[in-house]
């Protein structure tokens, strides 16, 4: 299709009944505006309501990252002793499950009653996610404006995995930060995946889309920055890190038969999937991490490639654990931004319908998986290099810029 047709193409959906009125940007910000109000107003309640409730599972993941801050202070390990005993499930209370880093950054919550350092906790992650939103869209071409920080806005309220990582107080929005420092590329990428496997350890299948086509000074100031977060870390708590050394494999070793569990081989099985099926499933999911982390490896080197190859380490990332929750879907929404500009019309559609499904997923779970599906699927289609090495996201201004900073 010729840039003219596709033009005409484009104006004669603009007339349809209905989508025409989108053409004024005044009428988008209005409706952009009301969505934000009504969102923040249901969701915000609710989370309220959760806050007040004694029984409810408001910050109950942070709850363990403020009791492992407070052990820390008091120098001790951030890890309960029952988790050094043997297999530790993947759900349970106390139950800190991180490397020590992130306990140790949250010494200065520690001294604060818990629901006073959830909400400072709940408006970092907040923020983390708008700003990876916004970052992710500006790298995709994006124009920057106030009517797309609405939008952006509008998309972590309505998109749920958003809400349930606020609500229940994980890192899944810091997360979501991390993976877009890496489509940045140079030290912002380095440094962003070190950070983000001191903080989870899942974030290492970002490495090689962060490390692969970094330049030499950018791979050195990410591994050094690496050893320098370690040793630090190690000569404030080093009974912490003798400790972790214990509780990785306990955790590895624990069950993660919850029905709650987004893992495909966890779905397959509440749906009724004999074992032995189920076991296949999981195998599956295995060989497809590891393929997604083996292209993403070749992608990162490939010129345009570093954006595909971010999606892919993501995949990776997804697919590895054993237990996949739902608000690990949140690293999604930065993603979709990032591809939104370049998206075609069926792309979109993806993009839309497989947030709507994963959004819809809090009525039956196993929707979030297939609309994780088709908002990869969208994505990719979006952001895979074109031929000649073209990226189509490659408005990369703001990313040297930022890259440059940090290496400055």
């Amino acid at each position: 299709m010729t840039a003219t047709s596709a033009g005409v193409a484009r104006q004669g959906r603009a007339e349809r009944p209905g989508l025409r009125t989108f053409s004024s940007a005044r009428f988008r910000v209005v409706v952009a505006a009301l969505l934000l109000i009504v969102g923040g107003l249901v969701l915000g309640s609710t989370m309220l309501r959760q806050a007040s409730d004694p029984t409810g599972q408001f910050a109950i993941d942070f709850a363990d990252y403020h009791q492992a801050a407070a052990r820390i202070s008091a120098g001790g390990s951030p890890y309960a002793p029952e988790m050094l005993l043997g297999p530790v499930p993947a759900q349970g209370v106390d139950r800190y499950r991180y490397p020590p880093p992130l306990a140790q950054l949250l010494v200065p919550l520690a001294g604060l009653p818990l629901a006073t350092a959830a909400w400072i906790w709940m408006a970092l992650q907040a923020l983390a996610v708008l700003a990876a939103v916004w970052i992710a869209g500006t790298v995709g071409g994006a124009a920057r404006s106030a009517e797309r920080l609405l939008w952006s806005a509008v998309a972590g309220i309505w998109f749920l995995p958003v809400f349930d990582t606020l609500w229940k107080g994980n890192v899944s929005g810091f997360v979501a930060l991390g993976v877009v420092l890496v489509v940045l590329g140079g030290a912002a990428a380095t440094v962003g995946s070190v950070a983000g496997v001191a903080l989870k350890l899942v974030p290492v299948t970002l490495l090689p889309a962060a490390f692969l086509p970094a330049t030499r000074r950018s791979w050195i100031i990410g591994a050094l920055g690496a050893v320098a977060l370690v040793a630090v870390s190690v000569a404030i708590s080093p009974r912490a890190w003798q400790d972790y050394a214990v509780v990785l494999p306990n955790l590895l070793a624990g069950s993660a038969d919850y029905a709650t569990n987004l893992a495909p081989d966890s779905v397959a099985s509440h749906l009724g999937l004999a074992d032995g099926l189920a076991g296949v499933v999981r195998i599956g999911s295995l060989v497809g991490a590891g393929a997604a982390l083996v292209l993403s490896a070749v992608l990162a080197r490939r010129p345009g490639g570093i954006p595909a190859a971010v999606v892919l380490g993501t995949v990776a990332m997804l697919l590895l654990p054993d237990a996949v929750w739902y608000h690990y879907l949140a690293v999604l929404l930065p993603l979709a931004a990032l591809a939104w500009r370049a998206a075609s019309p069926r792309a979109r559609v993806l993009l839309l319908s497989g947030g709507a499904l994963v959004s819809a997923a809090l009525a039956w779970l196993p929707l979030a998986l297939a609309g994780a599906t088709l908002m990869v699927g969208g994505t990719l289609l979006a952001v895979w290099p074109r031929a000649g090495g073209r990226s189509p996201v490659a408005t990369l201004a703001a990313a040297r810029t930022v890259a440059r900073a940090i290496e400055a």
